[in-house]
């Protein structure tokens, strides 16, 4: 093996039990996969990696550089040299804030309206590419806002963190979720004003911790509540490409029944589901087409979902009530 000469000292005198031949042709075999696949990847299609990413309950989402391109990859893509953090949030986790939502987005309004412009502008001859990978694990309010402002216009391959393997890769091998695993609930009732819809493939929706006067509407049917659950709701119903896509069709279901259907003016919106569906959902509320959802968050399990911040057909504005000083706003055309 050829190293440079502080990893052969390393290796010879420093640290020789450490590095015996065994561990050293697995080194071997290891660089040698990864050169191989890098050589065929110059086959596939250019794509674009993105990775929205924040401090969720304490903890720092991470993303190795080296992991994001061996998952794309394995989806038969080729990155691009760089990796693109549109909304990277490293401030602590507090959404327990009246005012959270309000100075997150004005802190990142730069960077959203940069996101929005970029996406929007014809790509140079380096920048070009075929595919936007989308790598995200954020809060429930700015993966929709993400996956709103990226959209459906273009190809978009979306990868799903698998915490309990501590990865971005598809497990290879993996069976996909049988038919019916994800279901839609509650789209058949008549013309309503409001809507509540909820995304519960993780876990159920507590209707003890909705806001007080979103959870009296529901019980007293003044608001429908729409959801989108699954059979077995868990830490990993998204375990396959083919499981999103599965989502992919309820969800859409679910958007036509509230929109056309119901022909609701407003929804209200909550996530219990993994990252890569409520980017998904994000994406397919189609610009200057959708009406108002107000996204909701729950910061932690003592307290009850509040309202963070509103998306409307041409703009994201904070959830903050009138009169409470100006509000932030993010256009998103």
């Amino acid at each position: 093996m050829l190293m440079c000469d502080q990893h052969h000292r390393l290796i010879d005198r420093i640290d020789p039990d450490g590095y015996s031949v065994p561990v050293l042709r697995d080194m071997r075999r290891e660089h040698a996969e990864i050169v191989r696949r890098s050589l065929d990847g110059l086959a596939f299609p250019r794509s674009k990696a993105i990775a929205v990413l924040g401090n969720v309950a304490g903890a720092w989402s991470q993303a190795s550089e080296r992991e994001i391109r061996q998952a794309m990859l394995d989806r038969g893509l080729a990155c691009l040299p760089s990796v693109r953090y549109p909304i990277r949030r490293t401030q602590r986790d507090d959404r327990d804030q009246p005012d959270f939502w309000r100075h997150l987005l004005h802190e990142h309004a730069r960077e959203l309206d940069a996101f929005v412009r970029e996406l929007g502008t014809p790509q140079d001859q380096d920048d070009h590419f075929d595919v936007l990978s989308v790598f995200p694990l954020h809060t429930v309010p700015v993966l929709l806002l993400a996956g709103r402002i990226v959209g459906e216009a273009r190809r978009v391959e979306v990868f799903q963190y698998h915490r309990h393997r501590s990865t971005w890769r598809w497990e290879e091998g993996a069976t996909p979720q049988p038919r019916g695993a994800f279901y839609l609930e509650g789209a058949g009732a008549g013309r309503a004003s409001e809507v509540l819809l909820t995304l519960e493939l993780t876990a159920t929706a507590d209707d003890q911790a909705l806001p007080l006067e979103l959870d009296a509407a529901v019980k007293s049917g003044a608001i429908p509540w729409v959801r989108i659950r699954a059979a077995h709701p868990n830490l990993s119903c998204i375990g396959h490409p083919d499981d999103l896509e599965q989502f992919n069709e309820i969800a859409r279901q679910a958007i036509a029944a509230v929109q056309d259907g119901m022909r609701a003016s407003k929804v209200h919106f909550i996530g219990l589901s993994p990252a890569s569906t409520l980017f998904r959902f994000g994406q397919m509320l189609q610009a200057g087409h959708h009406c108002p959802y107000v996204v909701y968050d729950r910061p932690n399990h003592t307290t009850r979902f509040l309202s963070a911040m509103t998306i409307d057909g041409q703009q994201a504005t904070d959830a903050l009530a009138p009169g409470s000083g100006h509000p932030v706003r993010i256009q998103l055309r």
